[in-house]
């Protein structure tokens, strides 16, 4: 966990350890929580306890397309904020109550900017980039990019109807140097309806990361 894990832990419920944090950071349609639906299903994490955090604006209808999963979740509404803070996840973890060595996937509000530059405790920064806004993205929000660990580049069937350039995203990243750590990037169908082995990588690094 990174430099706030003391501010967001010192709000965690007494004796509780959740050892896996994930953030995504994306644009506000890009529908992040569409990429962990299936994990509650699926081996190993059928087993393992799954908690979801969920930043918006308004509204409450992504933390309950999670817990229709069965998966725990619960909605973080900013009103005018753009962005999550620790104490916020902190705050929402003592209602939440996850499970002791809960895995723990975070939604940021949807922008690329403010929320690249605070930190929520976590393990590690996921930025999702769909195909629609464009492959220059990286250049132009460099330091979302930056902080991630994993680019992942969405809605890859549409490809045949927009341009972008999947090929010169993944080279503004790398030539920035903004995909460190778990040094990589995924590409996704809008369409995914289960993890795939990379995301399924991610969330095992995420819950080791202790």
């Amino acid at each position: 966990m990174r430099g706030a894990q003391h501010e967001v832990c010192g709000c965690f419920p007494t004796g509780r350890h959740y050892p896996g944090i994930a953030d995504f950071l994306a644009q506000a349609f890009s529908r992040v929580e569409g990429l962990w639906e299936g994990f509650p299903a699926h081996q190993p994490w059928a087993e393992l306890p799954l908690a979801v955090i969920e930043g918006d604006q308004q509204t409450s209808f992504d933390a309950e397309r999670i817990r229709s999963t069965g998966a725990r979740a619960i909605q973080i509404n900013t009103g005018k904020g753009c962005h999550l803070d620790a104490r916020m996840v902190g705050e929402a973890l003592q209602v939440l109550e996850p499970a002791d060595g809960s895995l723990l996937l975070i939604e940021n509000v949807g922008n690329l900017v403010c929320p690249a530059v605070f930190d929520l405790g976590e393990a590690h920064k996921v930025v999702i980039l769909s195909v629609t806004e464009g492959d220059d993205k990286p250049i132009k929000y460099p330091d979302v990019f930056h902080a991630a660990d994993l680019m992942i580049i969405n809605k890859i069937d549409l490809l045949p109807h927009v341009e972008f350039d999947v090929e010169a995203a993944v080279a503004f990243a790398h030539y920035l140097d903004q995909v460190h750590a778990l040094g990589g990037e995924l590409s996704l169908s809008t369409r995914l309806v289960e993890p795939t082995p990379e995301l399924l990588e991610l969330a095992a690094a995420a819950h080791d990361a202790n």
